[in-house]
């Protein structure tokens, strides 16, 4: 348990210092002026790292900082000012919030490993109107109550 919990420190750091990297190097391509260059260069560095990030449950942790790194990099993108909403910008651009990223990352898991997962039907016969539904665990962590 103690080994874990000091990797998930190291990946939720790593990942951090990964990201402000990224969008450093955004800000370097960003002479480009090209808007296609720009949000390739997005997904190839912030996009994929946030994925691998949301995969291993890193993202959570740090969810304020994540979305301001995410918001700087689409702002720098689209060479616009620190105080303008990025709503428009992610439909615009076709960029998902983290917030979207992870719950399209989690629908995808439930999807690709329907057949592993425990229905309520395992714990017991009757024919209820919710037999068929998933069976989740809550959990009651440190780390979770640090995530909210």
């Amino acid at each position: 348990m103690k080994q874990s919990f000091g990797v998930y420190i190291w990946l939720k750091t790593y990942l951090s210092s990964k990201l402000s990297r990224s969008y450093y190097a955004m800000e370097f391509v960003k002479g480009i002026r090209s808007v296609n260059i720009l949000r390739s260069t997005y997904f190839a560095f912030i996009h994929s790292l946030l994925r691998r990030g949301i995969f291993f449950g890193v993202v959570m942790g740090k969810v304020k900082k994540i979305v301001e790194l995410q918001k700087q990099a689409t702002r720098s993108v689209c060479n616009i000012e620190r105080d303008t909403s990025c709503r428009v910008l992610f439909e615009t651009l076709n960029i998902l919030p983290v917030y979207c990223m992870y719950i399209m990352e989690t629908v995808y898991y439930v999807k690709m490993n329907i057949g592993g997962l425990e229905k309520n039907s395992v714990m017991h016969d009757y024919n209820t109107c919710h037999r068929s539904a998933l069976q989740f665990q809550c959990c009651r962590t440190v780390i979770l109550k640090k995530c909210k």
